[in-house]
C-alpha cells in the first residue's frame, strides 16, 4: 500500500513538472491514523494509512456519528494545528494532551534542567492527583472538581514560569526552549481543560499505544526488497516526527518517559488518534 501511494506521489510530481506547474501543494506526507474507540461495552480500533490529514478522519468518522444526543464530545489531541482543522468545532469541547506538553520539556532537560525540573513536578502531582481520583472513585463531576481545587494551581506555576521568561525576554525565538514555553501559552485553555469540563483525559497515552502497528507497517514499507533483491530505502521528504517512520520512537516512547501513573488505561470513553494526533471523544 505505501508503495503504491508513494508512486501515485511520484506520478503526480512528474505529471505537474511536465506542464510547467508548481509542486508545492502536492501532498508527498504519508501518515498513520490510528483510530480508538471505547464505547463501554466494547472496543474498537481501525488504523488508516495514507496522505490524509487528521482533521480530514475526524470529519468522516463525524459524518457517521448519529444524531444521539446533543451534547457535545471531547476531544484531546497532541496540539498540532491540524488535529484542528475540521469542520465540527461546534459539536466538540476540544483539549489537548498534557504528556505532550511534558515531553518538550523533558526533549530539552540537559540543556535547560531547571525548566524540566519544574515541568516534572507539576505533572507529577497532576498525575498523582488524577490517580488519587481514580482511587476515590470518584465520578466525572467531582474529578473535574477534584483536579480544579488541587492540580490547577499546580498548572498556573507552570504557566506563570513560562510567562514570565517570555515577557522578560529571557528566551529569544530560535531557542530550544522557545517551543515548550509558549505551547504551554497558547494550548493553555486546552491543556486546563481537565479542570474545566467533565471526564477529560489528562492525556493520550493509551490511544497512543494503537499507532504503534500502523507505524512499525508504515516504516517497514520504506525499506522494501526489490526483484532483483536490492533493498532499497524511501523517506517521504515532508514526514516528520509525529508522522512517519519515527513516530514509533516518540509515541512508543511516551510511556517510558513519563510517571507511573500516566500509563494507566482511561476510563471508558470515545477515542481517536490520527496522524500523530491522539484525541478521545468522549460523549457528553
Amino acid at each position: 500500500m505505501v508503495i503504491a501511494i508513494r508512486r501515485q506521489i511520484e506520478a503526480e510530481i512528474a505529471a505537474g513538472q511536465a506542464v510547467g506547474e508548481s509542486t508545492n501543494d502536492i501532498r508527498t506526507g504519508i501518515n498513520a491514523t490510528g483510530v480508538y474507540l471505547e464505547t463501554g461495552q466494547e472496543t474498537i480500533i481501525l488504523f488508516y494509512t495514507g496522505r490524509h490529514h487528521a482533521g480530514e478522519i475526524l470529519d468522516q468518522l463525524l459524518n457517521h456519528r448519529g444524531v444521539t444526543s446533543s451534547a457535545k464530545l471531547v476531544k484531546v489531541t497532541d496540539g498540532a494545528t491540524k488535529n484542528f482543522d475540521h469542520q465540527h468545532a461546534d459539536k466538540l469541547i476540544e483539549a489537548t494532551c498534557n504528556a505532550h506538553a511534558l515531553l518538550k520539556f523533558r526533549d530539552i532537560k540537559d540543556k535547560y534542567p531547571d525548566e524540566y525540573a519544574l515541568a516534572g513536578e507539576v505533572y507529577k502531582k497532576v498525575f498523582d492527583h488524577d490517580d488519587k481520583a481514580r482511587e476515590l472513585g470518584l465520578g466525572p463531576v467531582d474529578r473535574m472538581l477534584y483536579h480544579r481545587q488541587q492540580s490547577r494551581p499546580q498548572m498556573e506555576r507552570l504557566r506563570a514560569m513560562c510567562e514570565q521568561k517570555i515577557k522578560s525576554r529571557l528566551v529569544e525565538p530560535h531557542s530550544a526552549l522557545w517551543e515548550p514555553l509558549t505551547f504551554i501559552i497558547n494550548q493553555w485553555p486546552r491543556l486546563v481543560r481537565f479542570c474545566d469540563e467533565p471526564g477529560v483525559p489528562l492525556d493520550t497515552n493509551l490511544v497512543e499505544q494503537s499507532l504503534i502497528i500502523p507505524v512499525r507497517y508504515l516504516a517497514g514499507s520504506f525499506n522494501y526488497q526489490t526483484e532483483g533483491r536490492r533493498r532499497r530505502r524511501w523517506r517521504p521528504p515532508h514526514v516528520h516526527d509525529r508522522h512517519g517512520p519515527r513516530q514509533q520512537g516518540r509515541a512508543g516512547g511516551v510511556l517510558d518517559r513519563l510517571p507511573a501513573q500516566s500509563r494507566r488505561p482511561r476510563q471508558a470513553a470515545r477515542t481517536l488518534p490520527a496522524l500523530g494526533m491522539a484525541a478521545t471523544l468522549r460523549r457528553g
